[in-house]
């Protein structure tokens, strides 16, 4: 949490590569190949993709990509509440992707 007080900006854009690794893989898996472009954009707007996406979780998705791209084109002022609430939506996503795929989360 305190790389999100230190520097909000980069935990934006941080978020917003873990999504687009997660959209990655997603995709993968659903479509049996690898996306061609890799921007979050891109993907999702991929409808065959899209369509195998609960809309609660595009929705989410696009959150973290509009505040991804606010963090790292610093568009506006960002703060540390705006990181922690993109973070938590961010976790919805993450659970969301690794129930659906049956992942198991190994912390080491």
């Amino acid at each position: 949490m305190n790389y999100i007080q230190s520097d909000p900006e980069s935990s934006l854009a941080k978020s917003r590569t873990v999504l687009e690794k997660i959209l990655i893989d997603s995709y993968t898996r659903e479509m049996e190949f690898a996306p061609k472009a890799k921007t979050i954009e891109k993907i999702i707007g991929q409808s065959q993709f899209n369509q195998k996406i609960p809309k609660r979780i595009v929705t989410r998705i696009r959150t973290v990509q509009s505040m991804g791209n606010i963090g790292v084109h610093h568009d506006d002022e960002v703060t540390q509440k705006d990181a922690e609430d993109t973070l938590e939506i961010l976790v919805v996503i993450f659970e969301w992707y690794l129930m659906k795929y049956d992942l198991v989360l190994e912390i080491k």
